[in-house]
């Protein structure tokens, strides 16, 4: 019988401990021969998957790029204008953009080539067949979202590294090169909006301060020919030069604003990226998982480690099993 240790641990500690691992010896080389051998059988049937990784850094973090959408909010706040902040760093919203059911959308609805030069529907490889379409593009959408797809912004350098895991190689590099390119394409479509939308506002306003500009032309003309000789009176010299300072900031505030319209014009045509890529994603040649070394190690410990607590709860049987037979004996006896 390979289990036939009944050593009482509480008798004999530490000193117990070792005669009943001694003594179960046997059954534990075959406990951590049998994990091995699962481990190995898993390390030779589990499918390989690959990691291809991107990262990437907002360009107005490297460059002045983005600086002209925060000079325009910050002259704007100047004038009294509220065009919801002067941030110009997208890199906090990345992580949000790259989990929007958009971008994962086009993503799951794109064709990418794989190992052997055949493109394939994302969708297809992830979810090969199911009766319900709505349903299958749900399930698609998951697993692209929690298993294939994932990513790391880093706070203080600001750097978003991405990392997309697939069974083929190329494919796990063209989709994360692929959601690198539709980030960028996603912000350079926001900011043409958020340009468009400042030049109809500026426009807008442009024409108000010229209006109110005139106004203080023709005030100002209308005081001096009302008031020709103004030198003896203080009261009509300050009120002239509170006409002439209205005047002189109206005509500020137009030229300004005018300045920041051009500018905006200029940026909401530009095609510059947005996106700085640090690393773009590459074909990786190694397999991130499984891996056999490690696996295989896993497994053989976890077969010992389960064997030894079997080892010890048999042998916790079988002491039990003796303390009763012992006092059976000893009822008897007295009897």
């Amino acid at each position: 019988m390979i289990l036939k240790s009944d050593v009482d641990i509480e008798k004999h500690g530490i000193l117990g401990v070792v005669r009943v691992i001694n003594q179960a010896k046997i059954f534990l080389t075959i406990a951590l021969v049998l994990g091995l051998a699962v481990g190995l059988f898993l390390a030779k049937t589990t499918p390989r998957v690959y990691q291809a990784s991107a990262s990437f850094i907002s360009a107005s973090q490297l460059t002045n790029g983005g600086s002209s959408m925060a000079s325009l909010s910050s002259a704007a706040s100047r004038l009294g204008l509220d065009l919801g902040g002067n941030d110009s760093d997208l890199s906090p919203l990345f992580p949000w953009i790259l989990d929007s059911q958009e971008l994962s959308t086009q993503i799951l609805f794109s064709k990418f080539s794989n190992s052997n030069g055949t493109s394939l529907l994302l969708l297809d490889v992830l979810v090969s067949d199911h009766p319900d379409s709505l349903q299958r593009i749900h399930e698609g959408l998951d697993l692209l979202k929690n298993k294939v797809m994932r990513h790391r912004f880093d706070k203080v350098s600001g750097v978003t590294t991405l990392n997309v895991v697939l069974e083929d190689p190329v494919m796990a590099k063209e989709v994360a090169n692929a959601f690198v390119t539709l980030l960028d394409q996603f912000n350079q479509q926001a900011k043409k909006t958020q340009a468009r939308e400042l030049v109809l506002f500026l426009t807008t306003r442009l024409a108000q301060i010229e209006e109110e500009f005139r106004t203080s032309e023709v005030a100002m003309r209308d005081f001096r020919l009302a008031n020709r000789n103004i030198q003896g009176s203080p009261q009509l010299m300050l009120e002239e030069a509170r006409l002439l300072r209205q005047q002189q900031l109206t005509q500020e505030l137009y030229l300004s604003l005018k300045t920041q319209l051009e500018v905006v014009r200029l940026d909401a045509i530009k095609d510059l990226p947005l996106i700085a890529i640090i690393d773009p994603a590459f074909v990786p040649f190694q397999a991130f998982a499984p891996r056999p070394v490690r696996l295989v190690a896993m497994s053989g410990i976890m077969g010992w480690a389960l064997g030894l607590i079997f080892v010890f709860f048999w042998n916790q049987l079988l002491v039990l099993k003796k303390r009763t037979q012992e006092d059976e004996h000893l009822v008897a006896d007295h009897s």
